[in-house]
């Protein structure tokens, strides 16, 4: 047993199963307390079949999971539970590209942060270089709002296209209009 609800239930030994690895990780992030301090705000719930490594790995296995990170959030937006029907495996690239996070010094929108004089610089990260991108100074927080929706919905677009299972594609597509 792990963190006290994962059960290993197969007769191999496991230590290096890559299956075994990733489903490790997806038990840690949602019970492990040490984990959950260092990460107050990430919340994630495991489905009752993953408690059980059999049951997770027999998904894995059917899965383009080589050189991916595994995703609960890209298909079903805002996502807490790790399970067969929310979860994908992807780049990191894409997981870093949909991982916003909003400043914790303000309470400004993602990608916005306030110049002295008042205005508002709205960035983007782009998912090819990893720089962050100018993307224009604004009046307003809902102006800067929607150049940064607009921002991210052409680099999304574009990452999109780079990617070959259709689910990602479309989740691309669509995540920030």
């Amino acid at each position: 047993m792990i963190y006290g609800i994962g059960i290993t239930d197969v007769t191999y030994i496991v230590n290096k199963c890559p299956y075994y690895i990733k489903w490790q990780q997806v038990v840690r992030r949602c019970v492990s307390h040490e984990y959950k301090s260092k990460r107050p705000n990430v919340y994630a719930e495991l489905c009752d079949d993953w408690n059980y490594f059999s049951k997770f790995k027999d998904w894995m296995s059917k899965q383009q999971w080589a050189n991916k990170e595994i995703d609960k959030d890209l298909l079903v937006r805002g996502n807490r539970k790790y399970s067969p029907e929310t979860c994908i495996f992807v780049e990191p690239r894409v997981n870093s590209f949909i991982n916003d996070t909003r400043s914790k010094l303000t309470n400004l929108p993602k990608g916005c942060s306030k110049q002295a004089n008042g205005k508002i610089i709205v960035q983007v990260r782009d998912w090819e270089s990893g720089k962050r991108l100018y993307v224009g100074t604004f009046a307003n927080v809902e102006l800067a709002q929607v150049a940064w929706l607009q921002a991210k919905h052409r680099l999304s677009c574009a990452l999109a296209k780079t990617q070959t299972d259709v689910r990602v594609i479309t989740a691309l597509q669509t995540r920030y209009l």
